[in-house]
């Protein structure tokens, strides 16, 4: 069964991803999101320490790019849209 053909359907992509891979899918959906998430957060700090301004702002725009897309997962399917 593919994607597609699916019989679950849900309301946001992280039920999506429980019905299809279950408790073990998403629970390794939810590890990377934090993995990248803590990374993030300590080359922020890095960058802070070294007062490196230039890798602190790009740091800070990536975060807030994987912030706003899992955010944006609890509302709709923005990893299902065709665009994307």
């Amino acid at each position: 069964m593919t994607i597609c053909q699916s019989r679950f359907v849900t309301t946001d992509d992280y039920l999506q991803i429980w019905a299809e891979f279950g408790l073990i899918g998403i629970a390794c959906w939810l590890l990377l999101a934090w993995r990248i998430i803590r990374g993030a957060l300590r080359s922020i700090n890095h960058y802070l320490a070294q007062n490196d301004w230039e890798r602190l702002f790009y740091v800070l725009a990536l975060l807030s790019g994987v912030l706003i897309y899992l955010v944006m997962m609890t509302l709709d399917f923005p990893s299902r849209m065709p665009a994307t």
